[in-house]
């Protein structure tokens, strides 16, 4: 991710700074709007001689869409000018009435608020004023587009352009259309998808310029994304580079996640034995380093391990302890999870009465906090225990609160 930040923020700069084109279209989907946006802001603050004026409401059509950055231009002109009276100094002009005038051309409308933009900064040193239109959603992209096309310089550059640069996020970075072959409006393409994240993220582990800090966050990424993808090899390599890393740098709380990651490997490659081994040498540093979240994780997987294994026994107790270190990170579905793994592994070693107990708890929580899917897999459990115990009046209350579980449309 660093990397994609760092590359679009210089792709943005540079184009505020170059004196060749005048409208850049940044492409992607809806998604990288925000990243967009604080990328903007970003060089703003970087770029503080110049005014930029951002605006991301969403586009229907020309003529509103205008309005809006009317007034949007307005508001952002009162506010300077308040801050200029308390100084004493020479205020901005009022936004000129035409500007406001509906009746008025969208492109016309929008070139004279660019036009009326320039106030804002000095005329001498070289500063600039930016537009950057990021619409959150285009919802009539041929309207979207067509503005766009009137504001090029398909004419070439006109004086009422000088200093001004043109921002427009679009949903396509398609080389061959029109727009873009338009002289003086260069491309953008966007693209924070997985694959890309991915790519920057091994770009960042063998940039020497990083930090070693930086250079092993992003390893340990590249590692977790090779195990998602079923990678485990790459990713035990790493994780082991990793652990050696972080048991130099004597930092428990990560020594106890990594471990906890080649357990994961082992336990997903089906290795039982092994990953139950990593899972249980996880527990120390996590301990020791008073990491709750991260030993919540380690006896979860503990006790999955102990129950695949048929240790139902073992797993009972691991599911006990996940239980009160639930309660005691304010985790009710955590909570919740584990009372009901808990049941399971009491059932299977004969104990239903026990069971029907941690499913009851488990079915209670549910109902409290509104965790309807947990509450029907626990009935479902229950139901079963009570018939097994012969408890009637439960099993026909259990009954009728999954009737109307399913007719309240819950459950189809």
């Amino acid at each position: 991710m660093r990397v994609l930040v760092e590359r679009l923020l210089r792709e943005i700069t540079e184009f505020v700074e170059q004196r060749e084109d005048f409208v850049l279209l940044p492409a992607g989907s809806s998604d990288d709007t925000a990243i967009l946006l604080a990328a903007l802001r970003n060089v703003e603050q970087d770029l503080g001689s110049d005014v930029f004026l951002i605006f991301a409401d969403d586009f229907v059509q020309s003529g509103p869409f205008v309005s809006v950055l009317v007034e949007r231009l307005a508001e952002q002109v009162k506010v300077a000018n308040q801050a200029l009276a308390e100084e004493r100094r020479t205020l901005f002009p009022d936004v000129p009435r035409e500007l406001r005038d509906s009746s008025r051309a969208a492109p016309d409308r929008f070139r004279d608020a660019v036009v009326f933009s320039r106030a804002l900064v000095p005329r001498e040193g070289g500063h600039r004023v930016v537009w950057a239109i990021c619409p959150a959603q285009i919802k009539n992209r041929v309207a979207y587009r067509e503005l766009i096309a009137a504001l090029a310089p398909t004419q070439g550059l006109q004086p009422w352009m000088a200093g001004v640069r043109l921002i427009f996020r679009d949903e396509s970075a398609d080389a061959a259309d029109a727009l873009s072959r338009t002289p003086r409006v260069r491309r953008l393409p966007l693209d924070f998808g997985p694959a890309s994240l991915e790519g920057s993220l091994r770009e960042e582990v063998e940039d020497s310029s990083r930090t070693e800090q930086e250079r092993i966050q992003a390893l340990l990424s590249v590692a977790l994304l090779d195990s998602a993808h079923g990678r485990f090899a790459e990713a035990n390599s790493k994780f082991m580079h990793l652990l050696g890393y972080y048991q130099q740098a004597k930092d428990l709380a990560m020594q106890a996640f990594v471990i906890n990651a080649v357990g994961a490997v082992l336990h997903r490659t089906g290795d039982l034995p092994k990953a139950e081994e990593w899972f249980e040498r996880a527990v120390p540093p996590a301990a020791e380093a008073k990491q709750p979240i991260i030993l919540a994780t380690i006896v979860r997987n503990l006790g999955d391990v102990a129950f695949e294994r048929r240790n139902f026994s073992a797993a009972e107790q691991y599911y006990g302890q996940l239980d009160a270190l639930s309660a005691h990170l304010l985790d009710p579905e955590g909570k919740v999870w584990a009372l009901e793994r808990r049941g399971l592994s009491f059932e299977k070693v004969g104990a239903m009465g026990k069971a029907v107990e941690s499913w009851e708890g488990a079915a209670q929580l549910s109902r409290s906090i509104g965790l309807r899917t947990f509450l029907k897999t626990n009935l479902e459990h229950l139901e079963r225990g009570y018939r097994h115990v012969r408890a009637d009046a439960k099993l026909h209350s259990v009954q009728n609160e999954l009737r109307d579980l399913h007719r309240a449309g819950e459950f189809e």
